[in-house]
């Protein structure tokens, strides 16, 4: 390991993790934490995944509240973006245990309203696959 992977750990490989924090708070991170930056993560507590919509798929997200501090990390070639794309084989996987946010390349065949015996009103979108 090199001199500044020693000092930022955080450089390794490994899977996103989402963070969660009060909406009260939503001000004070937006005036600490910039867009496409990296930073080592203090004081946080680590909860379970939230079960409904998750943004990636780790087990645990962080906490994080006024205590919580970011050192950004600078003068590291850090990619810009990371997708985590699926092809329609993959999706019914994702949706098994909890239902993941997905992003989903393909083109929107047919999208129709109807209702169901019941009475209950459905959207149906058919969505075919740009393999």
């Amino acid at each position: 390991m090199d001199t500044s992977q020693q000092k930022n750990k955080a450089l390794l490989p490994g899977d996103a993790i989402e963070a969660i924090a009060y909406l009260d708070d939503q001000s004070d991170f937006d005036s600490i934490i910039n867009v496409q930056s990296c930073y080592v993560v203090n004081n946080y507590a680590s909860t379970p995944q939230r079960r409904y919509m998750p943004a990636v798929p780790h087990k645990s997200c962080l906490r994080i509240g006024k205590v919580t501090s970011f050192v950004p990390i600078t003068n590291c070639n850090i990619p810009d973006h990371y997708y985590s794309f699926a092809d329609f084989s993959v999706l019914e996987i994702r949706m098994r245990p909890q239902k993941m946010l997905t992003d989903y390349i393909g083109r929107i065949e047919k999208n129709e309203h109807t209702t169901t015996r019941s009475g209950k009103k459905l959207k149906k979108i058919t969505i075919k696959d740009e393999r």
